[in-house]
């Protein structure tokens, strides 16, 4: 019977998401994750950014679960102290939708073009690979007839990674 324990640390970083963890096996062999990377005041989170960076090293994935500001606007950081990651776990976005999402969002909150300028390019280097290899996940694009239980199966999951540039899909269920 394998034995593992798991480290997990959820950072006190207040409105958002940092959340770190270290799977270790009983073969001395260990999964470090960082999921979400966020928070709203720059001052507090670079704090925790510096203490993290300073003793965790080095990492497996950092896995981002959607795009609001207060769970990605501290990846730069954590990228600047010299954290790295060998996978970064996206969800995939249609460009339909994410236009669509920042349209509504320019329109209904209290943002300059500047701020949203600015999430869109750290969109645009996550996915282009500037924080590590970039691993997509979402949806397969198919519709099961009963919409109710869309995503609830492995069938329904996608994922795709990218390596040299070129596309490698599988399905989880196989």
């Amino acid at each position: 019977m394998a034995f593992f324990q798991v480290d997990r640390s959820q950072y006190p970083i207040g409105q958002g998401g940092f959340h770190s963890t270290v799977v270790h096996t009983s073969a001395n062999r260990r999964l470090s994750m960082v999921v979400d990377c966020g928070g709203a005041d720059a001052e507090h989170r670079g704090v925790l950014i510096s203490a993290f960076a300073e003793r965790h090293s080095p990492h497996d994935i950092l896995a981002i679960s959607h795009f609001d500001d207060d769970h990605i606007n501290g990846i730069e950081e954590l990228h600047g102290a010299g954290v790295r990651f060998n996978s970064v776990f996206l969800p995939h976005v249609e460009v339909k939708d994410y236009l669509l999402w920042m349209t509504l969002r320019f329109s209904v909150e209290d943002r300059n073009s500047y701020e949203l300028s600015r999430l869109v390019q750290l969109g645009g280097r996550l996915y282009g690979g500037d924080f590590g290899p970039v691993v997509l996940v979402g949806s397969t694009g198919s519709t099961p007839s009963d919409d109710s239980r869309r995503g609830d199966s492995a069938d329904d999951i996608l994922v795709c990674c990218f390596r040299n540039n070129l596309p490698m899909t599988c399905n989880l269920s196989s």
